[in-house]
């Protein structure tokens, strides 16, 4: 019943990549802000499965889309300032919307994409919604129960590195997409990874798959999610074994489609295309041109 995703899906992570304060010039109309509906826009209308995106809870309760708390990590070098210690979540809306966060853009709430996204009638959209607030659960799902017959549409997604945010959100509704972000560190054993948690080692723990299993046995998962670093095709086995799906993500800094690494992305395509599993969605900076390159 939960398991609604099929086939093989290139998603745009946070939009179109993540974009450095450095990165926002004229002269790139490319990376426009991430997390911002400009930024989703452009990779939905260029061919995008769908968009990922991280949410925050506002001071006054309104699910926002922005990577981090503080609010300074995300504006123009000439808000940069003013934005100093200042956090999404003791702000309004209305006071994180007047900050500029490049190309002109705002911090968009989450009900603003869902608006952006009903206006793609002609196909379905996934979108994924990285929690990375403990206190967003509630509100969320309060959204997505206001848009069920528009969201009946499309797929939403819900991940997070935090499982307990995840156990909070089946906790309130039975039937929502949760896939489990997987830490480095439980992949390989914190003792195995290096700087910038880069695996030293080509295999994984011998109780990682456990621990998957035991949380796909508590909340029941859509995917197992990880990084194009940290995948290997053990997790390709495990997902098969399980009857689930794959999310793998680029990293956290810009990765341009002529770096991506096609070795994993082939070998994941080539899974969802076999039906070794039922669905394999990759999250890239920029979608467009990945596809194109993968053939």
């Amino acid at each position: 019943m939960l398991q609604s995703q099929k086939g093989f899906k290139i998603i745009g992570h946070r939009g179109y990549g993540p974009t450095p304060a450095a990165l926002k010039t004229p002269e790139n109309p490319d990376l426009l802000p991430e997390n911002s509906l400009a930024a989703f826009k452009y990779a939905l209308d260029r061919g995008a499965d769908g968009i990922e995106c991280d949410v925050f809870l506002s001071g006054d309760g309104v699910p926002v889309l922005i990577h981090d708390d503080e609010i300074s990590e995300h504006v123009t070098p000439a808000e940069a300032e003013t934005a100093a210690g200042k956090y999404v979540s003791k702000m309004t809306a209305a006071e994180i919307a007047r900050f500029d966060i490049g190309a002109g853009q705002r911090v968009p709430t989450l009900e603003a994409l869902f608006a952006l996204v009903f206006g793609y009638e002609d196909r379905r959209v996934l979108v994924n919604l990285d929690i990375k607030d403990t206190t967003c659960a509630s509100a969320v799902c309060a959204l997505m129960q206001k848009h069920t017959r528009a969201l009946a549409a499309h797929d939403v997604i819900v991940s997070s590195y935090n499982w307990d945010i995840l156990r909070d959100f089946r906790a309130r509704d039975a039937n929502i997409l949760l896939v489990p972000a997987i830490k480095s560190k439980i992949l390989f054993g914190a003792e195995n990874l290096g700087a910038g948690y880069v695996p030293l080692v080509d295999h994984y723990r011998e109780d990682a798959r456990a621990a998957l299993e035991a949380l796909h046995a508590e909340i029941t998962i859509a995917a197992y999610d990880t990084t194009t670093t940290d995948f290997k095709p053990a997790l390709g086995d495990w997902a098969a074994a399980a009857g689930i799906g794959l999310q793998i993500s680029t990293a956290n800094s810009r990765v341009d489609a002529q770096s991506s690494d096609y070795t994993v992305l082939h070998h994941l395509k080539t899974l969802a295309d076999t039906a070794a599993v039922p669905y394999v969605a990759i999250k890239v900076d920029e979608p467009d041109k990945v596809r194109a390159a993968l053939g």
